[in-house]
């Protein structure tokens, strides 16, 4: 008669433990989190930025300075902000009309279109389609160099948009 070694008693209870404790990190890693993200990006991008007071003060400086050029082209500012990878992307048409891009760790991606009118140096947006987010509701502080480059002011960190 064979004998077996008992060296394992015990060890089922545990195992099992560590195996559903895995299962629940895998799912929240993969299934939950994303989708809690997803589910906060679709609440905000409905939601139009209200402006800060820094932001108030910058646009009412540039909204005195002289208005830029008609803008036409395409914009872009790859980097970081807030500690996460965005690329921001304008597209200017030649009636007013301009479509901004917004992805963020090459994961979550927000668009919305909108026409623009110059007050001085500061786009403000009207009849807005899409996502409602990349468009703040005081407009932006910009500055045009033509076929150089878009500056969008910001109290924090001024973006450098390159043309695409």
């Amino acid at each position: 008669m064979i004998k077996t070694i008992r060296t394992h008693k015990g060890m089922g209870l545990p195992m099992v433990l560590l195996v559903l404790v895995a299962l629940a990190m895998a799912f929240y890693s993969f299934v939950f989190a994303p989708y809690y993200n997803y589910q906060k990006i679709e609440e905000i991008s409905g939601i139009r930025p209200s402006p800060t007071l820094a932001q108030s003060k910058l646009l009412d400086s540039y909204k005195m300075k002289p208005g830029t050029p008609p803008i036409t082209g395409q914009f872009r500012f790859e980097g970081k902000q807030d500690g996460k990878e965005v690329i921001i992307s304008y597209y200017f048409s030649s009636d007013q009309l301009v479509t901004k891009e917004l992805v963020v760790d090459g994961k979550y991606k927000v668009t919305g279109t909108a026409k623009y009118t110059n007050v001085g140096s500061v786009l403000v947006y009207t009849d807005i389609s899409g996502d409602k987010v990349v468009f703040p509701e005081i407009g932006e502080a910009v500055t045009f160099v033509e076929g150089k480059s878009l500056t969008i002011h910001n109290p924090e960190q001024d973006l450098l948009l390159k043309p695409v």
